[in-house]
């Protein structure tokens, strides 16, 4: 009995045949005289054999820190998870958490990496890349000449958390098979409220004394701009991307509704996305409603003169506040902008404000199932009760803005 002919693998029949393909085409340009054209057909194949090994070679070298780093914002943009803003800034941090441990393959990160770069932060100072003092230094260099400030606690955890999400990231893509920052973080003593303080009733006599907050005609929008944080609680960027046409009226209450309708705007997060009546106050005594009608004869924007800085168009108004703060007397640097929502958030809960009323004013997403998952949005009504609560009008008698 006649031994079988062996049967070549099925994933080589492929190969096999177009082998005997471009033989068979080979023998029959060689009889026809087309040497020519069997020679650029063969160089075609063989290009082609080439291109597909080169790129199996380059998939299995590793990927190093930084172009991991680059597909992940990539990835996070493109499912719409963070701005180009918080790209940028993430990618700084990378990029320095990398000129500590090296720019090695994402797969060769230890403990030990993770170790050296939650020390040697808490030993940098802060605006390491924007200030002229540290600028073409290497980090060695920085450590050796031991900054008096050093980066917060805050910062250094937010650091560690921001490149640990990263590996997490490449934890699911199967680049890693362990993410040595889980965890690294160091845990705060101080509480979270305590973070970024609330103005006491003596910073905002300093801050609002008649002798400082005078305005030109055409500076004014500075002053509305801290009473509309004042007295709603508003986020910085929330107050200054505003436009004329956000200031809209619902159940017969004047409201400042907080959106994301234009490309030039940005929210923290969905709970952001809200409306706020406006304080009687600010409609009685600063006349509020005909400062917006004034500004919209320049343009579509609240506050025109602000220009978008780093993705942000509270960049340099932020900077102006800090100034104006501490020509204030007001020098706490627990104390910024940001703390007049502290402020507003510390007295709704002493006056006893219903939660969910207090964080659909401030945009916080409300706690618990019932409200957070079932619950409808608060009615204006209810809202604007628990701003007039606030009572602005006595401490804000004696400032004007005409």
């Amino acid at each position: 009995m006649e031994r079988p002919t062996e049967v070549p693998e099925i994933d080589h029949l492929p190969w096999l045949i177009g082998t005997q393909m471009l033989h068979d085409c080979g023998t029959r340009a060689s009889e026809l005289g087309l040497k020519t054209l069997m020679t650029d057909s063969v160089k075609d194949a063989l290009r082609e054999i080439e291109t597909e090994r080169q790129e199996a070679k380059r998939s299995l070298v590793p990927s190093t820190i930084l172009s991991c780093c680059l597909e992940y914002l990539a990835d996070r943009q493109i499912t719409g998870r963070i701005s180009d803003k918080t790209a940028r800034e993430n990618m700084a941090i990378f990029e320095l958490i990398t000129q500590i441990i090296g720019d090695k393959a994402v797969g060769e990160i230890t403990y030990e990496d993770m170790v050296a770069a939650r020390a040697t932060l808490l030993k940098l100072p802060p605006n390491l890349n924007k200030s002229p003092a540290w600028r073409g230094l290497s980090i060695g260099q920085v450590l050796q000449l031991k900054p008096k400030r050093t980066l917060s606690l805050r910062s250094v955890n937010k650091y560690l958390n921001r490149f640990s999400s990263f590996l997490n990231w490449c934890l699911k893509r199967r680049l890693i098979q362990v993410n040595p920052f889980q965890g690294a973080q160091i845990r705060d003593k101080n509480s979270a409220s305590q973070a970024r303080l609330a103005f006491t009733p003596e910073d905002l006599r300093r801050l609002l004394a008649p002798s400082r907050f005078c305005f030109p005609a055409d500076e004014r929008w500075r002053g509305f701009i801290i009473l509309l944080a004042l007295t709603t609680g508003m986020r910085l960027e929330e107050i200054c991307q505003l436009r004329c046409d956000d200031l809209v009226r619902i159940d017969g209450i004047h409201c400042i509704d907080i959106n994301e309708n234009t490309d030039d705007k940005r929210l923290k997060n969905t709970a952001s996305r809200r409306v706020i009546p406006v304080p009687s106050v600010l409609i009685e005594r600063f006349a509020f409603l005909d400062f917006v009608d004034q500004q919209r004869s320049l343009g579509a924007r609240l506050f025109p003169a602000l220009r978008k800085i780093d993705g942000c168009y509270g960049h340099a108004y932020s900077k102006w506040f800090r100034v104006y703060r501490e020509r204030c007397g007001v020098t706490d640097p627990g104390k910024a902008f940001h703390s007049f929502r502290h402020t507003v958030a510390t007295r709704f809960k002493s006056l006893d404000v219903p939660l969910y009323v207090a964080a659909e004013i401030l945009g916080h997403t409300v706690p618990g199932m019932t409200y957070g998952h079932y619950g409808k949005a608060t009615s204006v009504h209810k809202m604007a009760a628990a701003l007039e609560r606030l009572d602005c009008a006595e401490m804000l008698s004696r400032v004007s803005l005409r």
